[in-house]
């Protein structure tokens, strides 16, 4: 038990080795020539992913007739940002539930809802950034790219089609219900998968926040393009952020580390490896700048948090 409490760590762990395998000196001369420029550019990115992430979220929000204040929103938006960046898969960003049960009062199911609803909308843009990713690299080894796409677009369209559907989703977790669930809590998880699915909103009430999820997630990997151009780093075509980035996002959810921190690092030294780019210095380097602009989310986050503790 102790050890899987400790398991979070391995990513920081592997980050450190990475550091000192590759020198600090060497990083350190990547920042020598840094634009301080794209530094600010990279900072209002961050800040304006927030405001559209709380966007989008009340969007969905007002679907279900759940209707908050924009800066209410956008508080618990900042808050579950931090909770996302020290916990290992982000799965901390989830505490936005408890904030929406307190404000809306209602149960855990319909307080889920949007913010499910809202975390598979950005995981399956994110699968379609990754796919991208997959493809170049696939391609820049073989000659499959018109059946991956072919493939992606199945499961994508599968994937929708079991999720926006109460039954099927139903038939696809009978298994889990009747042989992973303790019995005394069965009841309780058939409450709270009917509540959940009573917010659900229809394919076509969820087109804006997918359209508003897909510029978010353009904006993300902007900003790591934005901290290699910080870094003077301009000799990498720009369209490798947009794919080669989101597949070292999806390995940074494995909950081994915080924050994706390591994981997403030696995944992305290895993608570049891949396609000519033998650049782990400078990969970390860019890491380390794009997680420093996070830390300017945070500290607004922390001051609500302040603000939380001391009022309640």
């Amino acid at each position: 038990m102790k050890l899987i409490k400790l398991l979070p760590l391995l990513g920081v762990g592997i980050l450190v080795y990475l550091i000192y395998k590759i020198g600090v000196q060497n990083i350190i001369n990547v920042f020598r020539n840094i634009n301080y420029f794209y530094i600010f550019l990279l900072i209002f990115l961050a800040f304006l992913v927030v405001i559209l992430q709380t966007y989008k979220w009340g969007l969905i929000l007002k679907k279900q007739n759940i209707n908050l204040k924009f800066y209410s929103l956008f508080k618990i938006q900042m808050i579950s940002f931090l909770y996302g960046a020290i916990t290992p898969g982000r799965v901390g960003s989830l505490i936005k539930v408890n904030y929406l049960k307190k404000k809306i009062n209602k149960d855990y199911g319909e307080s889920s809802s949007s913010v499910i609803l809202e975390r598979a909308i950005d995981f399956l843009v994110l699968f379609l950034f990754a796919s991208f990713g997959a493809f170049l690299l696939i391609n820049y080894l073989s000659n499959l790219f018109l059946e991956l796409v072919i493939l992606v677009l199945f499961m994508f369209i599968a994937f929708i089609f079991i999720f926006l559907n109460r039954e099927r989703t139903r038939f696809f977790l009978k298994f889990i219900h009747i042989y992973l669930i303790p019995k005394k809590y069965k009841e309780k998880a058939s409450n709270l998968f009917h509540s959940f699915y009573d917010g659900i909103l229809k394919p076509k009430q969820l087109i804006k926040p997918f359209i508003v999820s897909l510029v978010i997630w353009f904006l993300i990997y902007l900003q790591a393009y934005t901290a290699a151009l910080a870094l003077s780093i301009n000799n990498i075509p720009y369209y490798f952020f947009f794919g080669l980035f989101p597949l070292a996002s999806i390995v940074g959810l494995i909950p081994i580390t915080i924050g994706g921190a390591g994981t997403r690092e030696i995944t992305l030294i290895g993608l570049f490896s891949i396609v000519g780019f033998n650049i782990a210095d400078k990969i970390v380097a860019i890491s380390l700048l794009w997680s420093f602009a996070g830390l300017f989310i945070n500290i607004p986050a922390l001051i609500y948090l302040f603000k939380e503790h001391k009022n309640g």
